[in-house]
């Protein structure tokens, strides 16, 4: 089976953002841009917290709708990191904000190039032209300090 017709581009994620933003807004992530996606957010939230992990993710997937981090003792700001911090660190546009230990979730534009040097450039055409003001976005969740620095932090980076 080839790369190309395994892949299923249609099935949009960014259900977090159903109240803002069009579910055409986040397309399904291909592999190899899920990899890639993971590899520049990841420093950036460890600028911010001690403990950053990302679950094991299932080898038979053939797309990602979002990308989870798991953090744990912020660096900075006492007992949590404000929103607006994480924000600003990934390149969030969007954020949908949950206080305590609850997962927020972070809408962070898709460069109109980015998944041209994986092959999915005509995927990345038509999800711009599609989607409304022809943005699209990756959503990145985020539970707020989700494990103590005692317990054990699955990283696949």
């Amino acid at each position: 089976m080839s790369h190309r017709s395994s892949y299923h581009p249609f099935k949009m994620g960014g259900r977090a953002f159903s109240a803002g933003l069009h579910p055409t807004a986040f397309p399904r992530i291909p592999p190899a841009v899920y990899r890639s996606l993971k590899r520049r957010l990841f420093p950036k939230l460890l600028e911010l917290y001690t403990y950053v992990g990302v679950p094991h993710e299932a080898p038979e997937k053939l797309s990602y709708g979002d990308l989870d981090f798991l953090v744990a003792v912020p660096k900075f700001h006492g007992h949590s990191v404000p929103h607006t911090c994480i924000k600003k660190a990934v390149g969030a546009m969007h954020v949908v904000a949950m206080d305590g230990n609850r997962t927020s979730n972070y809408a962070i534009p898709v460069p109109s190039d980015d998944w041209q040097k994986y092959g999915h450039a005509d995927d990345s055409i038509q999800f711009h032209e599609s989607a409304t003001n022809q943005q699209i976005f990756y959503q990145a969740c985020h539970p707020a300090n989700t494990v103590t620095p005692n317990e054990q932090i699955i990283s696949t980076g």
